[in-house]
């Protein structure tokens, strides 16, 4: 893609950028679990450790009618992300290309960033430096094909095949299929709804169909202060007769003091009383609400400072410490993320930069 683009499509721009991104994080739970393993937060997932909690390096290419990105990874989230089948190629982040099939209809297909969830894979994306429950418990990333329609400057609607949830190697003989549609009524304003349906039982076993509804809403109230609000609910298929019910509600609240400092508070409730999507080790229900304050401080265009305390609760003992299974988790993570991106490419034909010259 990186040779052929610009002589193929000679009266278009390419831009190649190469991004870099470094996490180093620090993260304490009053519960010290063992092991120095945290239960139910991919990011960060390590207690009582510095360490690089995500590592990112990649290259991407854009152009009117092709693009692509590949990307590898290291650092804790890598290490929890690709499980099973799955393990050996953890240091892989991102790998698909695409083509304008028209003028806005888009076929990409790899391994790209889930089409569920309010939060982005990579931490300083996000509001709130730790994850959404939701957002652990869904895909970050997803291996398949998908076709996006932008239907209008405030309408994107996009079809999804995938191998499965949060798969590369598919583990049966059938196929997952999601949706996504993101409309903004105004600038302001974007809401998005996700949907998820597949059979997530490993090839032999009876099929469990699972199906999945992710809205979630992004208001910036202000230039200063945004709001987030995110509902979820899902069903998997029981072996015998009906279905398991899991079902997701969660506010984030941002507040930008300065340029360079920006408040955040998030509030959340999760209840999947049959585990379909998260498992206890008291094999009990998992049923928890949690709430974070966080605080983050830029330093210049790459350096980001973050400081976040989190709560989360439980009707039943089920967060582990070091004196064993306790019904709460109260935990302090100090981060600090250094990210570029700096183009290695970019190559205007004549035509092209005429176009662009004559409207700036």
């Amino acid at each position: 893609m990186l040779l052929s683009a610009p002589s193929i499509f000679a009266r278009d721009s390419t831009v190649v950028t190469v991004h870099a991104l470094l996490d180093a994080a620090y993260s304490s739970s009053f519960n010290a679990p063992p092991n120095h393993q945290r239960a139910f937060t991919l990011q960060p997932s390590r207690n009582n450790q510095l360490g690089l909690m995500q590592g990112i390096a990649g290259v991407e290419l854009r152009n009117t009618h092709v693009r692509g990105k590949f990307a590898v990874q290291s650092g804790w989230f890598a290490d929890v992300l690709w499980t099973g089948a799955d393990t050996a190629v953890r240091w892989l982040s991102e790998a698909w290309a695409g083509v304008r099939l028209t003028e806005g209809i888009w076929l990409d297909a790899g391994v790209y960033p889930s089409h569920i969830g309010a939060e982005s894979m990579i931490a300083r994306d996000n509001l709130v430096l730790s994850r959404l429950y939701a957002s652990d418990a869904t895909p970050y990333v997803e291996t398949g094909a998908s076709l996006t329609w932008e239907e209008s400057a405030s309408t994107t609607i996009a079809l999804h095949v995938l191998n499965g949830w949060q798969r590369i190697t598919d583990n049966n003989d059938g196929i997952a299929v999601g949706t996504r549609i993101t409309h903004r009524p105004t600038d302001n304003l974007a809401v998005t709804w996700s949907t998820f349906v597949g059979d997530e039982q490993p090839r032999g076993q009876e099929q469990q169909m699972r199906c999945y509804s992710n809205l979630w809403m992004s208001w910036t109230i202000a230039t200063n202060t945004t709001l987030v609000a995110v509902a979820d609910v899902g069903a998997q298929e029981r072996t015998l007769n009906g279905y398991d019910v899991v079902w997701y509600l969660g506010a984030i609240a941002a507040y930008r003091i300065s340029p360079a400092m920006q408040l955040a508070a998030r509030i959340e409730h999760m209840n999947d009383q049959r585990n379909v999507l998260f498992t206890s080790a008291s094999n009990q229900p998992f049923v928890s609400t949690s709430a974070s304050a966080n605080i983050d401080v830029r330093i210049g265009d790459n350096l980001l400072l973050r400081g976040e305390g989190r709560i989360l609760q439980a009707p039943y003992a089920m967060f582990p410490s070091r004196t064993g299974l306790r019904m709460n988790d109260v935990f302090v993570t100090l981060s600090a993320s250094y990210a570029f991106q700096l183009p290695i490419l970019t190559q205007y034909t004549a035509s092209s930069y005429q176009r662009r010259s004559s409207n700036p």
